[in-house]
């Protein structure tokens, strides 16, 4: 995450951000290193050398400050601004009502604190009503000692009109075998596909429809790529993201390969069954 930050902050500002900071370490090295020669102590104890200097150093601080804020907000909002445009879909600055209730589905349901972060687009792509917004949870980490916020990139298709049954797909996590050999799997297991069960856990209210709804077309649309997928069907959205790291969010630019990549998985959970609700 904090390489992102950086990467965007030099695209914004070029390599100054980081002249600064240097400049900075550089100067206050100097001035410590004469600060306790004897001939200087005359000018450094006047009260209005270090009232200047906290000052310097304070507009220092606040200027980078400043840099993280602006990236958040409005550059933020103008890549979603000029993405929004490119797919023809509108953009919601503010929460979209939808997306509050997606925060709900056992799919995104994580950790002790949970929002979407605006904006938010939605309309049709291709077939598919969607939307896509960047998804906020936070954790407490090991021991109650830290708290740390987690990123993704939530996409939602409307299976509205399709009969698809209630499920939510995680990757498998490391432990997860030696748990199953002591305590059993507590997931739907595929022994005909090991390559997909090592990969991903699926949960639902009914196994016996969940086996025959995750055919071999289905598996494959998630096993093809090397990328982690989240995935599961809540009321009448199919929502999907990514999930292998901290901060997994997708870049505004890469939206349009981003959903031509889940709307192939979207299309293979639709075909399984055309019967209307």
């Amino acid at each position: 995450m904090i390489k992102k930050v950086l990467n965007d902050i030099i695209n914004i500002f070029g390599n100054y951000p980081i002249y600064i900071l240097m400049g900075m370490g550089l100067i206050y090295s100097i001035l410590e290193l004469l600060e306790s020669r004897s001939f200087m102590k005359v000018f450094y104890s006047n009260p209005l050398y270090h009232f200047t200097k906290d000052i310097f150093f304070t507009f220092i601080f606040l200027s980078v400050i400043g840099a993280f804020v602006y990236r958040s907000i409005f550059v933020e909002i103008d890549k979603f601004k000029r993405a929004a445009k490119t797919l023809n879909l509108s953009c919601h600055l503010k929460s979209h009502p939808k997306a509050d209730e997606l925060l709900y589905s056992p799919v995104l349901k994580r950790g002790e604190r949970r929002n979407t972060v605006s904006p938010i687009l939605s309309g049709r792509y291709n077939d598919a009503q969607v939307l896509l917004y960047n998804y906020r949870y936070g954790q407490t980490e090991s021991a109650g000692e830290s708290y740390s916020f987690y990123f993704r990139s939530v996409v939602a298709f409307s299976v509205k009109g399709h009969q698809v049954p209630d499920f939510s797909l995680h990757p498998a996590q490391f432990g997860d075998r030696l748990f199953e050999k002591i305590f059993g799997a507590d997931y739907l297991k595929f022994e005909e596909d090991p390559e997909f069960s090592r990969r991903y856990k699926i949960n639902g209210p009914d196994t016996k429809i969940l086996k025959h709804f995750f055919g071999p077309n289905l598996r494959r649309a998630f096993i093809k790529s090397q990328t982690k997928w989240a995935a599961g069907v809540t009321g009448d959205y199919f929502i999907i993201f990514r999930d292998s790291k901290t901060d997994d969010r997708v870049d505004s630019e890469e939206f349009a390969s981003y959903l031509n990549e889940v709307y192939m998985i979207y299309k293979a959970v639709l075909p399984i069954d055309k019967t209307k609700r």
